[in-house]
């Protein structure tokens, strides 16, 4: 998983805020005594009264958010992690609630709560009743909601409904909440706790980069959302320390964690809390194409590093900024711009962080033509699993300055080990190392530059490494299995041991290997159904497990569902014949009337068996053996006994029950939006308010539907999860679908409720087309088509539902032409040369030219040959870089009108 940037925390992702490197810890900062006690509000007192102390949750809070959404209208308003907990739980607007709280814990997943002016919600499938709370699981989240209140846990589904029941207990006075217990949670929300957003980190150790040892904690209140700063913003911040902390530190830390750029930074402490405020303005944003279009390398040349522009734009001297360290080099360009063919040096250290950034104060914006980390290949590590020992040895070319490495080793029992150094040497060389010990599985190892990560974003770790078992994947296939060695790392193959049981195979991995490297697989075939495959890593003095895989068929039952007669028959299509004893097939997770061992002894591919099942239910086929169970078969009875039509004169929608096997009505029941739910029973459903028992023909009306509101027949006693019978909505999203055959273009209904053919219109280029759906149809049914013949490249054809009085675009489909492009790379050069090799004329300016895999990173470039035409023989170069170390494949692709491609290429870039 890509790594996340400081930026992506603070906008409101789970990850942890990092970035502040150590620095020399001496005299406290001067203060000015500031107090962190404020009164909270009753709505923000409230709502942490929803979240249980680290004591209920089995583990601990590694980060907390409250959100104050008193102003917000729309969830597009609030950071990502707030607006998804709303958007996920129905009955939840952002119009509706005041303050949401969500803390993540180290191992138990997410607690939180929300309050507001919304009435007692009823989301998920509800397991038990607390008072005037109902506890509910949603299958994302369990729930404990109350007029006004809501509690919310995910995770694992037994984790999540504790979290939930032990909120319940904070809220009713009964058990303590995480703001009476967390150690800085109270300091942080009673000085924070009026800002839009406030930031609680109390995993300062587990950060992208690392954290200063004497930093115990980081608070931040802003007032906008830190990924979208608009103008001018105040934003506080505060520090636990736990120790010592000078001021030069202290501002650094607060400069790394501020997402905007700092206008002024006032400093103050009270009691080993450092508190921060600052006034900072929009940063400046990323926009390649505003910069010029140039490629710029650095590489290392001895004890400098040489940068050279190698082709494109001339950029200007005072636009370019030099970044190495985390300081600022003034002036290195001697002249006035740096053009194709020009140069400079810098002296720098072996390793280095190093940023050349094209910067446009007056546009605010920016662009990194070199962000590159020095040395980070230049650290080998051995792992010595009996001993718990860690050895980096330096294999750089140059010699380092080992004083600018900061060493982290985290575990779940500690953080922050005791210093480790290269043997206190003035200058690192070739072939030193250092042993880092009491490194046990699970703990990881890091080893960074210990200087600013400036510009925002500039690469710092030099080593990760993660002591944790080799990955070996285990895949079935038929009655055999391959074991797959899966790591990057070489292993002897006589470290791996496979068995079946307790007993070990007689085919290992060391029989056909000495040394295993990824891909390295071996293949075990015949294996009985049930057979329990484990492979164990044997180089520790207690083995570890580290694959298991039991032998199960790998069957496929078809099953339909006769509605004429209510039967269905499960025909066993393809899978190992199956002694029908260890067969069985439920009914809504009854034993059905007929089982297979009542007709075989063996259920062989082509065996049918039938079963009597009313509409609406669950049929499952299950194959099970010493505890082991595994699903070959699963239907839903009558899921296509229900239809939906729309009067628009009225704004009603209809469903009605086509099946013939009479039904309970008080299995479906229809959900108006986007969240479906199961059901307590308290109410009855819509289709059994109406009827006793549903016959063919019955319907109900759901009244005052737009035509934009989203309608669902839902299953109601699921206890599998949630089923959609049928979904529908009035105005028909994806209706039709177009499909270019020999050069002829066909429409196709591919909506799954029948309408009314005259309901639609089909324009050529805005105007009404020759041929339209109710000429060739007078109802429209799932496939319908519509063939309207030859058109040139370009007409654009549009669908159109004409039953509002504002016709609604369907679906609209641009003819693409019949083209070829040939691609050629030229890695010395890094140009890439795109040329039209025949078929279509196409106008330059709706060609694009898309590159993914340069060193420039995406790109997408209008075609830029001159003249208005492209036809065969022309061609087009796009810069692609050349800064790579191995080869690397580089993907370009042509699109037509910036959306279809047309062609599309791989070509390798090796150097």
């Amino acid at each position: 998983m890509e790594e996340p940037s400081r930026r992506s925390f603070l906008s409101g992702s789970l990850a942890t805020i990092a970035g502040i490197s150590g620095y020399g810890l001496q005299d406290d900062v001067v203060v000015n005594a500031v107090s962190t006690n404020r009164e909270l509000t009753e709505s923000v007192e409230s709502v942490f009264k929803l979240v249980p102390a680290e004591a209920a949750i089995d583990g601990e809070y590694r980060t907390v958010l409250l959100a104050d959404a008193t102003e917000v209208e729309s969830t597009d308003e609030l950071t990502y992690q707030t607006r998804a907990i709303i958007e996920e739980i129905d009955a939840l607007e952002a119009s509706n609630v005041d303050h949401v709280v969500s803390a993540r814990g180290s191992e138990s997943g997410l607690f939180g709560g929300a309050v507001g002016s919304f009435d007692a919600p009823k989301p998920g499938e509800k397991h038990k009743r607390d008072g005037e709370w109902r506890i509910a699981d949603t299958g994302e989240f369990a729930v404990a909601s109350n007029s006004g209140q809501l509690a919310f846990a995910g995770g694992a589904e037994d984790n999540r409904v504790a979290g939930v029941e032990a909120a319940v207990d904070v809220a009713q006075d009964e058990a303590e909440s995480v703001l009476d217990t967390t150690e800085y949670a109270a300091t942080a929300f009673d000085r924070l706790g009026e800002s839009r957003l406030v930031y609680l980190l109390l995993a300062t150790d587990d950060g992208w980069l690392p954290m200063a040892d004497n930093i115990a904690a980081v608070a931040a209140g802003f007032e906008q959302q830190p990924n979208e700063i608009e103008g001018t913003t105040e934003n506080e911040y505060l520090l636990f320390v736990d120790g010592s902390l000078d001021k030069a530190s202290a501002e650094q830390a607060v400069r790394e964690l501020e997402p905007a750029q700092v206008v002024k930074l006032e400093l103050s402490r009270t009691n080993g809390v450092v508190h921060a405020t600052v006034v900072a303005k929009q940063p400046p944003e990323r926009d390649r194409e505003a910069a010029p279009t140039a490629r710029i390398q650095a590489m290392r040349d001895g004890s400098a590093i040489s940068f050279e522009h190698t082709g494109g734009e001339p950029v200007a001297a005072s636009e370019l900024e030099l970044w190495i360290d985390g300081e600022r080099v003034s002036e290195p360009i001697d002249g006035q711009r740096l053009a194709s063919g020009d140069s400079f040096a810098v002296e720098a250290d072996a390793l280095a962080t190093v940023t050349l950034r094209w910067l446009d104060e007056e546009q605010n914006v920016y662009y990194d033509y070199v962000q590159r980390l020095f040395g980070e290949d230049a650290f080998e590590t051995e792992y010595d699993v009996e001993n718990g020992q860690l050895t980096l040895t330096y294999t750089g070319d140059q010699p380092a300055d080992p004083e600018k490495l900061a060493f982290r080793h985290r575990s779940d029992a500690a953080s922050g080990s005791e210093p480790t150094e290269f043997d206190d040497t003035d200058e690192l060389t070739s072939g030193e190392s250092t042993t880092v010990a009491g490194v046990e599985m699970g703990d990881r190892v890091t080893v960074s530059l210990d200087v600013p990560a400036r510009p925002r974003g500039s690469p710092t770790s030099l080593v990760r490494f993660h002591a944790q078992p080799p990955r070996v994947h285990i895949h079935q296939f038929g009655e055999g299995v391959t074991v797959r060695y899966h790591n990057e790392t070489e292993r002897d193959a006589e470290e791996f041991e496979i068995l079946i049981g307790d007993k070990a195979v007689d085919q290992q991995f060391e029989d056909e290997y000495e040394t295993l490297t990824r891909g390295s697989q071996l293949r075990l075939d015949d294996l009985a159904l049930g057979e329990e495959i484990t492979v164990e890593w044997v180089e520790p003095d207690d083995p570890v497990e580290i694959a298991r895989e039991v032998i199960v068929p790998h069957g496929y039952v078809e099953m339909s569902y006769d509605d004429a007669k209510g039967t269905v028959d499960l025909q066993y299509r393809e899978g190992p014949a199956l002694n029908a004893e260890n067969l069985s097939v439920t009914i809504d997770g009854e034993p059905a009337s007929t089982q297979p061992n009542d007709d075989y002894q063996q259920y062989e591919p082509e065996d049918k068996l039938t079963v009597e099942a009313p509409p609406f239910s669950f049929v499952e086929m299950v194959w099970e053996r010493e505890g082991e169970s595994h699903e070959i078969g699963r239907t839903v009875t009558g899921e296509e006994s229900i239809e939906a039509s729309y009067n628009p004169d009225k704004g009603n929608v209809e469903f009605a029950y086509v099946g013939q096997q009479p039904a309970k009505p008080e299995r479906i029941d229809v959900v108006r939006g986007s969240t479906h739910q199961s059901r307590d029973g308290s109410e009855p459903t819509a289709f059994e308010m109406e009827h006793d028992t549903l016959t063919e023909g019955d319907s109900i009306q759901i009244t005052s539907v737009d035509v934009d509101e989203r309608l669902s027949v839902v299953l109601t006693e699921d206890d599998q999860g949630h089923r959609t019978l049928l979904g529908f909505t009035p105005q028909p999203q994806w209706g039709f679908s177009f499909d270019e055959r020999d050069g002829k273009i066909v429409a196709l209904y591919r909506g799954r409720s029948t309408r009314d053919a005259s309901s639609f219109r089909i324009l050529v280029d805005g105007e009404e087309s020759d041929l339209q759906p109710d000429d060739v149809h007078d109802r429209l049914e799932h496939g319908a088509e519509v063939n309207l013949g030859e058109f040139a490249a370009g007409t654009t054809l549009t669908v159109e539902w004409v039953v509002p009085e504002q016709p609604y675009e369907v679906r609209t489909h641009t003819v693409t032409p019949d083209v070829d492009f040939a691609f050629d790379l030229d890695a010395e050069t890094g140009t890439m040369t795109i040329e039209h090799d025949g078929g279509d004329a196409v106008a330059a300016d709706e060609l694009t030219i898309a590159v993914h895999g340069g060193s420039e990173g995406r790109q997408r470039n209008a075609w830029t040959q001159s003249g208005s035409r492209v036809t065969e023989g022309d061609s087009v170069s796009v810069d692609i870089g050349t800064e790579t170390d191995n080869s690397r494949e580089i993907h370009v692709a042509v699109l037509y009108k910036n959306r279809r491609a047309l062609d599309h290429g791989e070509l390798e870039l090796s150097k």
